[in-house]
């Protein structure tokens, strides 16, 4: 796991990437509950970039991930 300190709230995050707060909790919940991300806290998150990756190319074809 590699750990990512980011200093912004949900809302800032979304504002970056022209999103919404619930959205970004929504999806980051999402990556969570498949092990791909895992929170350290109010500004880290540690990341799995096998299962991150996995996640997003399954996201552009469509497929299920972490089956």
């Amino acid at each position: 796991l590699t750990a990512i300190t980011l200093p912004m709230t949900h809302q800032n995050l979304a504002n970056m990437i022209g999103s919404n707060r619930v959205t970004v909790t929504r999806k980051l919940l999402e990556l969570q509950e498949r092990g791909a991300v895992r929170s350290l806290g109010r500004n880290a998150i540690a990341v799995d970039q096998v299962k991150l990756l996995t996640h997003a190319q399954a996201a552009t074809t469509n497929e299920p991930t972490f089956a």
